[in-house]
């Protein structure tokens, strides 16, 4: 296993753990060009760059080169429940491209565009997705929410004028 592979499994490790209410000290991952992949727990990781959010949650997996940072995410949407507001992870997949070195974060509806993009710009061969991520944490949380419990039931969406 080649020693960048290690690293990305370590990561992805310990953003589980973490996301499970484990113990960790991770809390931003520099990704270089002051790119920082933080908060990284399974629904709320959002890459940042000088204190700004550059693409938000929830992101599922990511790569990066020299050049760019590539990702999916599943989107959210703010909600209030019992105890306050939260966010829900949504089954809403999105692709992203961030240029690092021209500050540029493109966005993408789909795998197929996504993919096409990549292989325009000659990264397709250097970078690697987990596209699995997409559908596990899906259905983690899409479990969780469906579930019997009262705090779930006493959730809806968060409308504009509260926020």
């Amino acid at each position: 296993m080649a020693l960048r592979s290690r690293a990305k499994y370590l990561v992805w490790t310990t953003l589980i753990v973490v996301s499970l209410g484990a113990c960790s000290d991770v809390d931003k991952i520099d990704l270089g060009q002051d790119y920082l992949l933080s908060n990284p727990t399974l629904d709320h990781t959002k890459l940042w760059q000088n204190g700004r959010v550059v693409v938000d949650e929830a992101i599922v997996s990511y790569d990066y080169t020299a050049e760019y940072i590539v990702g999916l995410r599943l989107m959210t949407k703010p909600m209030i429940c019992s105890n306050g507001q939260t966010t829900f992870v949504t089954n809403d997949r999105r692709y992203f491209i961030v240029d690092k070195l021209g500050g540029v974060v493109l966005d993408f509806p789909t795998r197929n565009l996504f993919e096409k993009k990549l292989r325009s710009i000659n990264i397709d061969g250097r970078v690697s997705l987990d596209y699995s991520q997409l559908d596990y944490i899906w259905n983690y949380f899409s479990s969780r929410y469906s579930s019997d419990g009262e705090y779930w039931k006493s959730c809806r969406p968060l409308s504009p004028a509260t926020k």
